[in-house]
């Protein structure tokens, strides 16, 4: 689930990490920097290039921690609905779910999160506000990878015996001349006389 490239493809807005704090009320101040938060196109004019924005964002993110308690919790969605998000989620890392609160004051949960984004909440920021080009070239480095592994090694055995080996025939025999022993046999054997060759 990477929200960071689904914004970026189509031009929605910007993904804010954990380190960017928005100045949520006045009189006093409060300021609150959620895990990941999301500021859409129109928003983006009203972030100064110093100091905290002063709006609410668009979609908050926030991701519990086992020390958090749940009047602590329900305060923190309380705060961020007040002024003006429309959306909050809270993931929980050790029970791996998740509950989604509305301005409208409805809220539901979400059963077995995703494993990735309930490791720790550094972890799940950067997950989520995964950019597109970064997720590109990692696919592009996975398939080069997966490419080589499943591609068939030829041996030297193999290459060695798919060249063309020539064929090996024995010398010739050089012929001898008969001897009177061998014209003896010969005779035997057809019952014919060898002559024996002219001197």
């Amino acid at each position: 689930m990477r929200v960071g490239a689904f914004v970026e493809r189509h031009d929605l807005g910007h993904v804010f990490a954990q380190d960017t704090g928005f100045k949520i009320e006045r009189d006093p101040d409060t300021v609150r920097a959620p895990d990941v938060a999301f500021v859409a196109r129109e928003g983006l004019v009203h972030i100064p290039q110093e100091g905290y924005a002063e709006l609410a964002p668009d979609w908050v993110a926030e991701i519990l921690s086992p020390s958090d308690s749940p009047g602590e919790v329900l305060e923190k969605v309380g705060q961020w609905l007040s002024a003006g998000v429309r959306v909050v989620w809270l993931l929980d890392q050790v029970r791996r779910d998740a509950r989604i609160y509305r301005a409208d004051g409805t809220d539901r949960a979400v059963p077995e999160l995703h494993r990735p984004l309930c490791r720790s909440s550094r972890r799940a920021s950067s997950t989520l506000a995964l950019g597109r080009g970064a997720a590109a070239r990692r696919r592009s480095r996975n398939r080069g990878r997966v490419a080589r592994r499943t591609r068939p090694a030829r041996s030297k055995r193999t290459r060695r015996s798919s060249a063309a080996t020539p064929s090996r025939r024995p010398p010739p025999t050089p012929s001898r001349p008969a001897t009177a022993s061998s014209r003896s046999k010969m005779r035997n054997r057809t019952g014919a006389s060898l002559a024996a060759p002219p001197r």
